[in-house]
């Protein structure tokens, strides 16, 4: 099973997703057929992925109850690659104006978190429709993530959250001298 993690400091919890860590993950990461869920359009890989999880009985039994009981001061959604992805339809689909959970996501974070629907997923329960938190990704001339590459190629769009890009000095000299 992929890697999701409930973590708790007083009354405020995050879920967790992580990346792509073997191969059914990138069998998932390669099927961006529609998927519909909870009232958006998304990638089918990510979509399908997160319902395994949502559907599991330990998800249903253990951790949605206690989301709903310990978590009062706010539940935080995050996720590294295909885990942003998951983290951001996790968001949306707990922020679409149902509560299917029962809770809602009060901040979103990814880290080169690939994009996960054809138009940007919205934050339901906010005015502007934005996600509190950011999406931190990493483009510049020595890295990036290819699977976060691909999926904006494909024409995916990222939710809408802050977007912090991460870059390096342009030159060899930045790096040693610190000077640009």
């Amino acid at each position: 099973r992929d890697p999701m993690a409930v973590f708790q400091y007083g009354n405020r919890c995050v879920v967790a997703f992580a990346g792509t860590n073997n191969v059914a993950d990138f069998q998932d990461n390669f099927n961006p057929l529609p998927f519909h869920m909870c009232g958006f359009k998304v990638h089918q890989g990510f979509g399908l992925e997160l319902d395994d999880f949502l559907k599991h009985e330990d998800w249903k039994n253990k951790f949605e109850p206690h989301l709903k009981k310990n978590c009062a001061g706010g539940v935080i959604s995050v996720g590294h690659s295909l885990g942003g992805a998951l983290a951001s339809i996790f968001a949306a689909c707990a922020n679409n104006g149902t509560m299917p959970y029962g809770f809602v996501v009060q901040e979103l974070y990814t880290a080169g978190g690939a994009a996960p629907s054809n138009e940007p997923l919205i934050n339901k329960e906010a005015s502007d429709e934005c996600f509190p938190g950011k999406r931190f990704y990493a483009h510049d001339w020595l890295s990036h993530d290819p699977i976060t590459a691909l999926a904006g190629r494909l024409g995916f769009r990222h939710p809408k959250v802050k977007a912090v890009r991460l870059s390096r000095p342009k030159r060899i000299s930045e790096i040693v001298t610190g000077e640009s």
